[in-house]
Order: C-alpha cells, then structure tokens, then sequence
C-alpha cells in the first residue's frame, strides 16, 4: 500500500524531511559550539559544549524535546539528538537551543 497507492505521499513526506533536515543542519552549524554528525536518517546528531544533561533540561523548560543519552556517559555526555520536524518546530527548536548553549 505505501508503495503503491500511497507513494506520492510518502515521497512528499520525504522530500520535506530532507529539505528540512538540511535546513536544519546547516543552522545549527552556525550556532557557536554546536557540531553535528552528517544524517540520512530522520534527526540529526549534534554535540554542544555544554552537558547533553543541561541542553536537554534547558530545552525541556522550553517544551522542546530532544533525545539525551547523556547518562550512558563517555561520548554521549555532550551529544543529543534530535528528530526533524516542520519548519515551524524546527524554527522553535532552533530558537530554544541558541538560548540555551
């Protein structure tokens, strides 16, 4: 079914989440020490210098929900991960996170 009768919808749905997913990482780029790791996937991997722990709490005040791994430690103290959205939540994720690092 969602290849056949549903393909022009889940194309759709493709084409925006990769336009945005590079929108997206090429903003956070831009913000002051944050890195991403490149994606094909549906969210974007990005490492800040302040503790994952922090960011995420910071974007929670907020009502931004990211993913944290930051209580596994090692690397992952540092990295967060978060999932494209529309322009409109990528544009308030976006907004929060310069406040926050």
């Amino acid at each position: 079914l969602a290849l056949g009768e549903l393909s022009a919808e889940v194309e759709s749905t493709l084409d925006s989440v990769r336009k945005e997913r590079e929108a997206l990482a090429r903003e956070l780029a831009r913000i002051d020490g944050v890195s991403t790791t490149p994606s094909q996937a549906n969210f974007i991997w990005f490492r800040t210098r302040r503790p994952a722990e922090d960011v995420f709490q910071g974007l929670m005040e907020r009502q931004i929900l990211v993913r944290s791994f930051h209580g596994r430690g090692g690397r992952l103290k540092h990295q967060l991960r978060v999932t494209i959205g529309t322009a409109e939540e990528n544009s308030a994720f976006l907004q929060a996170l310069r406040e926050v690092v």
